[in-house]
């Protein structure tokens, strides 16, 4: 493999790496979205509070729906404190 090839391999690596979603975070994930789920909010309220923050986004940044669901779960049930964090 030519230093080109292996250059635009460790690239497409790194993306891939900060595009990484951890098995923690999904279990997290999935028990936010059972929380909400219990409480009455729907896949078409995350998706729209997903719309909404993406409509006032500023400088190129995007929510994607696992984004909306913590911001939704955070402003449904409160943020965690530091404390509730660890």
């Amino acid at each position: 493999m030519g230093k080109r090839a292996i250059a635009k391999a460790n690239a497409t690596l790194e993306r891939l790496d900060k595009q990484a979603v951890t098995l923690e975070r999904l279990d997290v994930l999935a028990q936010k979205g059972a929380r909400l789920s219990e409480a009455g909010v729907a896949y078409d309220a995350i998706a729209a509070r997903r719309d909404s923050a993406n409509a006032f986004a500023e400088n190129g940044v995007q929510y994607d729906f696992n984004d909306a669901l913590e911001l939704l779960y955070d402003e449904t049930f409160g943020a965690p404190t530091v404390q509730e964090e660890r």
